[in-house]
């Protein structure tokens, strides 16, 4: 299988793009709706208004974090794995698990269990801190993998 690594970056960078801006938008309506003025407490009882602060201030940390990741992922370059490299950040490698199921991940410094589509296959953004992350670090290909009782083994890296 081809792939196109520099296309595969893009892809994620508009992932990580399209959340921040949904997120940026549920942070918007979170301000606004705490903000509100029919939000405003008329007694003690009354929490509607400080439960929306709180979901603003939540939401507003989410973009943040989400900027933050954005821009980590941009700062990663196009890195092409030969088939005699090991396992490190940026490289897509597939995993073929003990039944046959063929898996494939891409080792991000940010985003972990984000999914991407790539032409016809499934792509799984993980980090290196990851369980699977760590036990793939620094692996070869043909290598096989054990965790929580699964067998994989590293058929393909790019």
């Amino acid at each position: 299988m081809n792939i196109d690594k520099s296309k595969l970056h893009q892809l994620i960078e508009e992932q990580l793009l399209n959340s921040l801006s949904n997120a940026k938008l549920a942070a918007s309506q979170a301000y606004e709706t705490a903000t509100h003025k029919e939000n405003k407490a008329e007694n003690k009882y009354d929490t509607l208004g400080l439960e929306a602060a709180y979901l603003a201030e939540g939401q507003s940390k989410r973009v943040m974090e989400l900027d933050e990741n954005l821009i980590a992922f941009q700062n990663l370059k196009v890195k092409i794995f030969s088939q005699d490299m090991e396992v490190g950040l940026g490289a897509l490698i597939c995993l073929q698990c003990g039944n046959g199921e063929l898996k494939y991940i891409f080792i991000s410094p940010v985003s972990g269990g984000t999914s991407i589509q790539y032409h016809d296959i499934n792509i799984m953004l993980i980090t290196s801190s990851s369980p699977l992350g760590k036990a793939i670090k620094n692996r070869l290909l043909d290598d096989d993998i054990e965790l929580n009782d699964t067998t994989y083994q590293i058929t393909n890296i790019w």
